[in-house]
């Protein structure tokens, strides 16, 4: 409840769509100042003081402003009107499928998919982030979260509304791609329409340090596992791939690593030496003698019989 009401960034006027229960200042400058804290009505009306009810149904912020202040201005001579959003209104949006706990949550118009899935207790351990709807007045809407959760794409993770249901799908374990080697996260990602080499390693947070990107190999397999092609692409660092292509359902992704790259070779020194601890070493050439001498010497309680 407390996350629903926090903000990302200023409420933009021209975008915000006002509602039931949306908490309005009106300040209304004549002879003096008045100021006016109002409430939409359940039925979408404003209704002020003095100068009657608006209708503010399926408007912004900004058209509401000018409709008050139109509104003021037939009552009262030469006013001065200024509107603001003092608090926004809270909804119920339900929440059905994979989730730890289904039914309902109480959300803001500035409320995610994601929040909403995390008010609901998280997903399940078999949820799909990638099959998701938005039942919204017979309308399906579907929200695949995995661009939102590797790179932050917030348009992949859209506000909800008053009286929407949340549907989280299951994960199907059969609609998969795969990737593995060099990249940040390699695993399997639920195939999604749309998806293609490139979107694949973003979703598996990049290449790793030692990844050879002129070779990545990409193999299609057909219904019962058996090979039907496969291809190599070149990707520049920043993941762009050239000759980037969509994937279908089992395509497997592999990024070749380069071989003990700078890959550390020490051992560690325990026991009665003075500075005990970690030594790097030349394999087959550094001598025990010099890591002990390295290590400072044997202390007095030193047992070579023991070593």
């Amino acid at each position: 409840l407390e996350s629903s009401v926090l903000l990302e960034r200023p409420i933009d006027p021209q975008r915000y769509q006002l509602g039931p229960n949306d908490q309005l200042t009106v300040m209304l400058t004549l002879s003096k100042p008045i100021q006016y804290e109002l409430v939409v009505a359940p039925d979408g009306k404003l209704i002020i003081p003095g100068v009657g009810a608006i209708d503010l149904r399926n408007r912004s912020l900004a058209e509401s402003e000018v409709l008050i202040q139109q509104a003021i201005a037939r009552v009262y001579r030469d006013p001065t009107a200024a509107v603001s959003l003092r608090r926004m209104r809270q909804f119920k949006v339900s929440v059905i499928g994979s989730v730890r706990r289904t039914g309902m949550v109480v959300a803001t118009p500035v409320t995610r998919v994601s929040e909403v899935i995390d008010l609901a207790g998280g997903a399940s351990t078999r949820s799909s982030k990638r099959d998701i709807q938005i039942v919204r007045n017979g309308q399906i809407i579907p929200v695949d979260l995995v661009p939102f959760y590797a790179n932050g794409d917030l348009s992949a993770n859209p506000t909800v509304e008053g009286g929407d249901v949340v549907k989280v799908g299951v994960q199907d374990q059969r609609n998969i791609i795969i990737i593995t080697g060099g990249v940040q996260r390699p695993g399997e990602f639920t195939w999604h329409h749309g998806d293609s080499v490139s979107s694949l390693i973003r979703y598996a947070f990049g290449f790793t340090v030692d990844a050879v990107t002129d070779s990545i190999e990409v193999v299609t397999v057909d219904e019962v596992g058996n090979i039907r092609q496969r291809l190599f692409l070149h990707a520049t660092p920043d993941g762009q791939v050239i000759g980037d292509r969509p994937l279908e359902i089992g395509d497997q992704v592999f990024v070749r690593q380069k071989k003990g790259f700078h890959a550390a070779s020490r051992v560690v020194v325990w026991g009665e030496v003075k500075y005990p601890g970690y030594y790097s070493i030349e394999p087959h050439s550094t001598r025990l003698r010099e890591i002990i001498q390295r290590s400072g010497g044997f202390t007095e309680q030193a047992s070579l019989a023991d070593a």
